[in-house]
């Protein structure tokens, strides 16, 4: 898990009322790369009724458009 991920997690234990009002500087390319290596691909899919299968692809297509690839 990412340092900056956990910061804030020890941040959010520590102070119940703590309000983070963007989380989206963490959000980088390498995260999401990071963050699919960890993800369940054999649980359920989401409430969005989005799969594995749609989560790759739009992984690929932001990378390659933010990311270095």
């Amino acid at each position: 898990m990412s340092t900056k991920l956990v910061e804030i997690a020890m941040k959010a234990r520590k102070d119940k009322k703590a309000i983070f009002t963007s989380l989206a500087y963490i959000i980088t390319p390498e995260f999401l790369k990071e963050t699919w290596k960890m993800m369940n691909r054999k649980g359920a899919g989401g409430v969005d009724g989005e799969t594995v299968k749609d989560s790759k692809k739009i992984l690929k297509r932001e990378y390659r458009t933010y990311g270095k690839g």
